[in-house]
């Protein structure tokens, strides 16, 4: 069931994309439940897009599979849960399928310990904004996020995810064996396993990891049991 039109108006999609497809910033569009990119098909969000995801919906991108969301830093992409406590679970790219998310900002998404962004194939994100959510905002080894923020997640940036340029605020655990660097880690609990080279720490407890390169301390961060 691909697309249905919705009591407010809104298209509905949900099931498996099996052949390409475009939400535009003119039309409501829903996320209802799991959506799968299947191989050789691509979904296009465009600019100004605000897309709504029911609860426990997904999109998942298949092997050869493509999914672009390309806002602009004037005219962003918005994907949002549909309601007041609704938890979706974010993206998910499957081995040799693709991601590509630019200026977007993306609201609670990855709950229950899932990635709002989690790849065994390509992702990358230049410019969003990942918030919201008690799961992980970047998760595996073949998330690239640059210009990025994340802000009140339970975990940042976890199993080889990189993030650089960016911005971390508000999160229960910043790095779970992820890369971070040239980036602000502000307000949050606990830093644990992972590497960071050229970080700024300010008002955060950190433990446990590696850091190269000018790795700063300010505010009241405190330095527990690392090197």
């Amino acid at each position: 069931n691909i697309r249905k039109t919705n009591a407010d108006g809104s298209i509905g999609m949900s099931g498996s994309l099996t052949a390409n497809a475009t939400i535009d910033a003119y039309t409501p569009y829903a996320i209802m439940a799991p959506l799968t990119v299947k191989s050789g098909v691509k979904l296009t969000i465009e600019s100004g897009a605000r897309v709504k995801f029911y609860e426990w919906s997904s999109i998942t991108v298949e092997r050869g599979g493509e999914v672009a969301v390309k806002g602009t830093i004037d005219s962003p992409i918005s994907l949002v849960p549909s309601g007041d406590g609704v938890e979706w679970n974010g993206f998910t790219v499957n081995w040799g399928g693709r991601l590509q998310l630019e200026y977007v900002n993306i609201e609670g998404a990855g709950s229950q310990a899932k990635g709002a962004v989690k790849s065994d194939g390509y992702a990358s994100l230049w410019g969003c904004c990942i918030s919201g959510s008690d799961g992980i905002a970047l998760d595996g080894g073949s998330v690239y996020a640059t210009n990025t923020v994340i802000k009140s997640m339970g975990t940042a940036v976890a199993n080889s995810a990189k993030l650089f340029n960016g911005v971390i605020e508000d999160c229960d655990v910043v790095n779970a064996s992820g890369n971070i660097y040239n980036t602000i880690i502000k307000d949050c609990r606990a830093v644990t396993s992972g590497n960071f080279s050229y970080c700024l720490f300010d008002n955060t407890d950190y433990a446990n990891f590696n850091h190269y390169g000018n790795t700063s301390i300010a505010g009241d961060a405190k330095f527990i049991d690392g090197t």
